[in-house]
């Protein structure tokens, strides 16, 4: 499973962990803007700031 790293335009510090579709896996590379869903109704557009290609983490929502 490959997971991203984002940062959000969010008054907090450090990264949020999202996993990366198949589909999407080619068009995921540090520096690329993505749209993320955050909390119950938001979308948010934010920047990968990296991308770990087998994480232990099983519940993440994914990149849209």
């Amino acid at each position: 499973m490959r997971v991203a790293e984002v940062i959000l335009p969010l008054p907090l510090a450090g990264t949020f962990s999202y996993s990366v579709p198949d589909e999407l896996a080619e068009n995921s590379q540090p520096g690329y803007r993505v749209m993320v869903s955050f909390g119950r109704s938001k979308f948010l557009t934010g920047v990968i700031y990296r991308v770990i290609e087998e994480a232990r983490v099983i519940d993440l929502k994914p990149i849209l």
